[in-house]
């Protein structure tokens, strides 16, 4: 039995959370027998300044009613406390620093997409990051085609080394906003609760009954 738990951070806008997001985050604990999974809320996406996302306080809420009812997965929004854009490596060294307080302090994993991957490389201070998680990148299981990653070869090698082969669900959260401000069926894409959620506030221009 290991005395160090090892938990997986998973972080995004979740905006909303849907069951893509859940279906990632649990075949990754099941593929890397992770104790835990954290789910880090972003404050503003440094990739997305432009865009203007769901307050902070709903998306906080809707990630809480669709884990409430999943034990191992749980919630840390440093990022949603602090001003400006989101950074990883800021997140990690506050969790790290958090850690170092207890016995027997966690291994940790950065989840991401296939997609968030080939960007890791231009991520702030990501040699850094390194140091701090270990990546682990979710692959569709159909994927046949190799991977031609560009850039420092130290970061090349850990991502090729975190490819996991994973069943993912294609489901896009701007998508899911788009079909809720046509009053279109979401169901499918995100869970009940979350679903009520989004109608009773109103969320993205939502129709009061539609579902």
């Amino acid at each position: 039995m290991r005395i160090h738990k090892h938990v997986g951070i998973y972080g995004g806008t979740f905006d909303p959370i849907h069951l893509g997001h859940l279906n990632t985050a649990i075949e990754i604990m099941e593929a890397h027998q992770l104790d835990e999974i954290w789910f880090c809320p972003a404050l503003v996406n440094p990739d997305k300044l432009g865009a203007e996302p769901t307050l902070a306080y709903h998306r906080l809420k809707m990630l809480e009613i669709a884990l409430q009812e999943l034990p191992y997965f749980g919630i840390i929004p440093y990022e949603l406390d602090r001003p400006g854009p989101s950074y990883t490596i800021d997140t990690l060294r506050e969790i790290i620093k958090e850690e170092k307080k207890e016995a027997y302090p966690s291994k940790f994993y950065l989840i991401m997409g296939e997609d968030t991957a080939f960007s890791f490389v231009h991520w702030k201070e990501a040699k850094e990051i390194l140091t701090l998680a270990t990546p682990l990148i979710c692959r569709r299981y159909a994927s046949e085609q190799p991977i031609i990653w560009e850039g420092d070869p130290e970061i090349c090698a850990a991502l090729q080394t975190g490819m996991t082969s994973t069943y993912v669900m294609e489901i896009s959260a701007s998508r899911i906003r788009e079909r809720v401000s046509q009053g279109l069926y979401i169901g499918h894409l995100v869970p009940a609760k979350v679903i009520d959620y989004i109608y009773q506030n109103h969320l993205y221009s939502s129709r009061p009954g539609q579902k």
